[in-house]
């Protein structure tokens, strides 16, 4: 009875924090994006109305770069936007759609992985994803693969607004260096 009494504390000691996570996991809204690679097995089944809005709202913001739409852009961004692009690039969002429109910028792909939505308090959503691109930046062909976090917020009339964006180059898988040298 003794062993069986310690037994069962070590396995509540070592299942508790794992049921613990799933919930907290849950609770924070992380939810895959149909269509893109699923990272969290069950989580697509508990989306809320915001994660599936914030969810359009990639998807619309994917196909307006794709197209180099700079109208729509500009209505999903708020007039405080501000944008740091891979190369350190600070940008407002009257400098962003300039860019796009004069097509200094001009993504003739974007392939999205492992997309995650998380909302805050219900005002604010992050949205985290793995990017494979090519087009244009600058005259300059941009190719390669990113990281990004783009934030929306909830305005006063319950629609969103993309207030911030910042992109991170990955770093080549260390057998891509070696073929490289």
């Amino acid at each position: 009875m003794k062993y069986a009494f310690k037994f069962a504390v070590l396995a509540l000691a070592l299942v508790a924090p794992i049921a613990i996570h799933a919930q907290v996991f849950r609770q924070v809204g992380m939810a895959p994006v149909n269509g893109v690679r699923k990272i969290a097995a069950g989580a697509a089944g508990n989306k809320t109305a915001s994660h599936r809005q914030i969810e359009a709202l990639e998807q619309q913001w994917r196909q307006a770069q794709l197209k180099s739409d700079a109208d729509t852009m500009s209505k999903m961004m708020a007039d405080d936007y501000i944008g740091i692009s891979a190369n350190g690039m600070v940008q407002t969002k009257q400098q962003m759609v300039e860019r796009v429109m004069n097509r200094k910028i001009n993504i003739t792909r974007m392939d999205v992985d492992e997309l995650k939505v998380k909302i805050i308090n219900g005002s604010t959503a992050i949205v985290t994803s793995q990017v494979d691109v090519d087009g244009v930046m600058d005259g300059r062909p941009l190719h390669g693969k990113y990281l990004y976090t783009r934030v929306y917020a909830r305005q006063q009339g319950g629609g969103w607004k993309v207030v911030n964006f910042e992109a991170t180059r990955m770093r080549p898988e260390p057998d891509k260096i070696a073929d490289n040298k």
